[in-house]
């Protein structure tokens, strides 16, 4: 999800998938082509985050939202998604237009993508201009619900361990660490075009600034389905200025935190996202296959992509497994790395490897396919 799956522009006309399977919940109607058992799956779980959108939004009206209806079309694989228009790189996305909340099923991303970009689509049913949220809100919120687990039939947002966190740690360190990112305040402020001209970027800071403001000074609370973090009142008292459309940013900002310096909230959070578990690293320095150099790296299946190697770090995991700079990752485990999301998934999956096991990674070489195994050793205490 590197760029924004909120569609503000008409998705191009042309013959869809079909969606045959029809199914509903309380507050959910959903049409799929997957099977009716994973249809069925993600409609539980959307019915646990409707009750942490509420929980957390408080919006004006419960019992008129409660009953209203809100719309999922699940397709089946990544393949069906792309051919009904969908915008690339992404795994699901919400249309203000048609008010649809569409993506495709995926073991590891679906679930978090759907709670991300179903956000959306609550907070456009419950506040008077959703399109006009400042985008470090509107994606950083998302992502903290996206980044949830379930347990005991309850969904825990801003969990450290979450997928999402794993996609966007690394990015912000590694950002922070280069004195790459913005000022705080400029960030705050930035348009939808210049947020998504650095979306990567801007992405990993409002999570990690969100995540900060909601669970500071805790990196996550599991005793509680929302966590209760020194800021948390001062950002719901921002969305309540915002949501009735009484109050542009800056004022909402000024209000709800009044007495605090921005620049110090800036140097806590960033010593506090700086002192969070980033996890596995493969010891790379490398991008996603740029249009201009599919194909010259190919042959790589239409809609999937590679990962190119500038660098591998001596004693590093990719070089002790055999990774070399100028080779092309395209699978990792098994896994292809679908189009414009590549690094993401890579951070993602990595993760999920256990230490000491080894994990098979293709790269290609010379227009061959190699096997790389990998290993993470358990860190040293």
């Amino acid at each position: 999800m590197t760029a924004s799956a909120l569609v503000l522009a008409l998705v191009c006309v042309q013959a869809k998938p079909a969606l045959p399977e029809s199914l509903s919940s309380k507050h959910y109607d959903l049409k799929t082509s997957a099977t009716r058992e994973l249809g069925q799956e993600l409609l539980d779980f959307m019915e646990l985050v409707h009750q942490t959108y509420t929980a957390l939004l408080k919006p004006d009206n419960p019992q008129d939202l409660d009953k209203k209806r809100f719309t999922i079309l699940l397709y089946k694989d990544m393949e069906e998604y792309l051919k009904a228009g969908a915008p690339p790189g992404s795994g699901a996305y919400y249309n203000p237009n048609t008010k649809e909340l569409v993506g495709w099923h995926d073991l590891t991303f679906m679930k978090p993508f759907f709670a991300h970009e179903g956000m959306h689509q609550f907070t456009d049913a419950t506040s008077k201009n959703f399109l006009n949220f400042n985008m470090w809100f509107t994606e950083g919120i998302a992502d903290c619900i996206g980044n949830c687990e379930v347990r005991g039939k309850k969904l825990y947002m801003c969990v450290k361990s979450g997928m999402i966190a794993r996609m966007r740690l690394q990015t912000i360190q590694a950002a922070i660490r280069a004195g790459a990112t913005p000022p705080l305040d400029r960030l705050l402020s930035l348009p939808r075009n210049v947020f998504m001209a650095n979306a990567e970027l801007c992405y990993a800071m409002s999570w990690s600034f969100c995540h900060f403001l909601i669970t500071f000074p805790k990196d996550e609370d599991r005793s509680a389905q929302i966590p209760d973090g020194r800021y948390r009142k001062h950002l719901a008292g921002y969305y309540e200025l915002m949501r009735t459309g009484a109050a542009g940013h800056e004022r909402a900002w000024a209000e709800a935190f009044k007495g605090i310096s921005i620049e110090e909230l800036e140097a806590q959070w960033k010593k506090y996202v700086m002192s969070l578990d980033a996890g596995k690293f493969l010891g790379i320095r490398a991008h996603e296959l740029g249009d201009d150099e599919l194909s010259k790296h190919g042959p790589i299946d239409a809609g999937y992509t590679g990962i190119l190697i500038d660098e591998a770090v001596p004693d590093g995991v990719a070089a002790k497994g055999g990774i070399q700079a100028g080779d092309v990752i395209v699978k990792f485990d098994g896994k292809r790395f679908p189009r414009h999301d590549a690094m993401n998934r890579l951070r993602v999956w990595m993760q999920d490897v256990p230490y000491g096991r080894q994990v098979k990674v293709v790269v290609l070489r010379g227009g061959k396919d190699v096997e790389c195994p990998c290993k993470w050793e358990t860190p040293k205490k």
